[in-house]
């Protein structure tokens, strides 16, 4: 039997309100990862899988 690949649980810090929660679903993500909070995609884990942050939605 194969054993089924763990998944880490990865601390993720929010750029943009500083709010922190745990992110499971594999490293690295297909897509950008949201805060729940802000919705922003400025956090420390999109900055190491993707290197560029995507620009953001206009704030007007």
């Amino acid at each position: 039997m194969a054993r089924k690949k763990k998944i880490e649980r990865i601390h993720v810090r929010c750029l943009v309100c500083c709010y922190e929660w745990d992110y499971s679903r594999g490293f690295p993500p297909k897509y950008r990862v949201k805060c729940p909070r802000c919705g922003s995609t400025r956090n420390d884990l999109n900055r190491k899988a993707f290197e560029i942050w995507r620009p953001e939605a206009n704030k007007k």
